[in-house]
Parts: C-alpha cells; structure tokens; sequence
C-alpha cells in the first residue's frame, strides 16, 4: 500500500519540476520577446533613416539607389510597400535615362514577382532585362539574368529551359 508520505513527496516532486518546467519555458518566451522587440526596433530604424535619406536627396541618382536599397530591406518583409517603391524607382530610371538604373530596378521587379509566385510576371521582367543586356554586351548582367531565368524555370517546373540559362 502507498503511504501518504509517498503520494505527498510525489507531489512535491512534480510541482517542483512542472515549476522549473514552466519558469524556463517563461525565461525563454521572455528572451524571444526582448529579442524580436530589439530587432523589429533596428529594421525601423532602417526604414526611417533610409525614407529621411531618400526624401533629402539632392539629385535623382542618390534618390534612386536609396530607394533601391530600401527596397531589399522590403522586398522579403513588406511586399507590398516593396512593389509601390519599385514603381516609382521605374519612372524615376526612365526620367534619369540610364541603362543601368532601369536594369537594376527590373531586377527587383522580377525577384519580387518570383517571390509573390507570379512566374509569368517574373518571366516577363526577367526576359526584358536579358534583351537590355545583350543589346549593351554586358557579359555580367547577360550571366546574372541568364541565373534570374534558370531560376524561374526551375520553380516552374521547366527543368529543360532552367538547365538552358544555367
């Protein structure tokens, strides 16, 4: 037979470790929290400093490449604030007139249709960019987006052409 001394020390054991359980359970939910919070605080950061930099901007060139790298810190948090930016870094590479900008923000356009699993769309920008490069003989950006296209065919499943681009 079980004693009562038996069942109260088995108690007293369990609630001891169900304690330690949930106060390390509680330890880490805290750290988690702190953590999350700091790093949600540094990307704020980022985003204010990088949209007081773009709004300062003196000429369209340092606007745009701001922009542009306010766009990446976007691309994979807040597509949709991703996509209005791309726009405008559109107009603003057509305004400037440059090759390069435009090519650059293309690739934005499609890493980002990739992303949202717009392939068609993906494909769409992908293959503008590739015509800019060639038409330039850009040898690195023809390579860069010949890797955009392999990729894209291969998340659609078109293995043979994906295998073409590599």
């Amino acid at each position: 037979m079980v004693s009562k001394l038996s069942i109260a020390c088995r108690h007293n054991y369990l609630t001891s470790c169900c304690k330690a359980a949930l106060m390390s359970k509680t330890f880490i939910a805290i750290l988690l929290l702190i953590f999350s919070h700091s790093e949600f605080a540094q990307t704020t950061q980022q985003y204010d400093s990088l949209k007081y930099l773009i709004s300062s901007a003196k000429d369209d060139s340092t606007k745009f490449y701001r922009t542009y790298d306010l766009i990446w810190i976007y691309m994979y948090s807040n597509i949709d604030s991703a996509a209005i930016y791309i726009r405008q870094n559109i107009l603003l590479a057509k305004k400037m007139n440059s090759d390069a900008a435009s090519d650059a923000v293309y690739g934005q356009y499609w890493t980002l249709e990739e992303i949202n699993g717009n392939y068609s769309g993906a494909l769409q920008y992908t293959l503008q960019s590739l015509r800019s490069a060639e038409r330039k003989n850009n040898f690195i950006s023809i390579c860069q987006t010949c890797f955009g296209l392999s990729n894209v065919y291969s998340e659609t499943g078109d293995f043979e052409k994906a295998i073409y681009y590599l």
